[in-house]
């Protein structure tokens, strides 16, 4: 799996959402997370339609929860949050999609180890999207690190400032949102972060 997973916000991107998607894909940025969570599944349909079109479908596309929904598009899996389904179950129903939990504690990880595929784990710092919510910091993320052999993507307040601290704590990747959906610049920033792993 790529180093770094990219989460969607069409509200912090505007107009410019499926511009940044194409830009994403052109440049080499196939791991991508719909993170819609408000959009009915009619919207999220076409939604999906139309970045595997723009994408030729050259795109590891993940969905929230809509397994159902990866399942019709074929998609690359789902990202499952503390209230979603249990990952047990998806991967029972549908065992060919990828299972990403996002997790804030140990106990989530050593408990879904068995079925996830991966972690997303945060937020590690202080980030705009979870205003006042302090960072879990690099020691929570170290925390996670040794409670299960699966890849860990960091996530919250993520840079390329500090994303050689995830790496040097051993995690797997780092997964971006604002950076990218609110940044005019994510193109420069997401060069840096990817020289970072390279």
């Amino acid at each position: 799996m790529e180093r770094i997973y990219i989460v969607t916000d069409r509200k912090l991107a505007g107009d410019r959402f499926f511009e940044i998607i194409k830009n994403l894909v052109r440049e080499g940025y196939r791991f991508i997370q719909l993170r819609e969570n408000d959009l009915s599944a009619q919207k999220l349909s076409i939604m999906i339609e139309k970045i595997l079109d723009i994408t030729g479908g050259q795109i590891k596309l993940v969905i929230n929860d809509r397994a159902d929904l990866a399942k019709i598009y074929q998609l690359y899996g789902v990202q499952l949050k503390e209230i979603s389904p249990k990952p047990e179950l998806i991967k029972k129903i549908f065992g060919e999609l990828m299972v990403g939990v996002s997790c804030h504690n140990t106990e989530r990880a050593t408990e879904n180890q068995k079925w996830a595929d991966f972690f997303v784990y945060g937020n590690v710092f202080e980030t705009e999207c979870k205003a006042g919510l302090p960072g879990r910091g690099i020691d929570g993320l170290k925390d996670i690190l040794k409670a299960t052999e699966k890849p860990v993507y960091a996530i919250g307040g993520i840079n390329s400032d500090n994303a050689m601290l995830v790496k040097q704590s051993g995690g797997y990747g780092v997964a971006l949102r604002s950076l990218v959906f609110g940044n005019k610049d994510y193109l420069k920033e997401l060069e840096k972060i990817r020289n970072i792993w390279s």
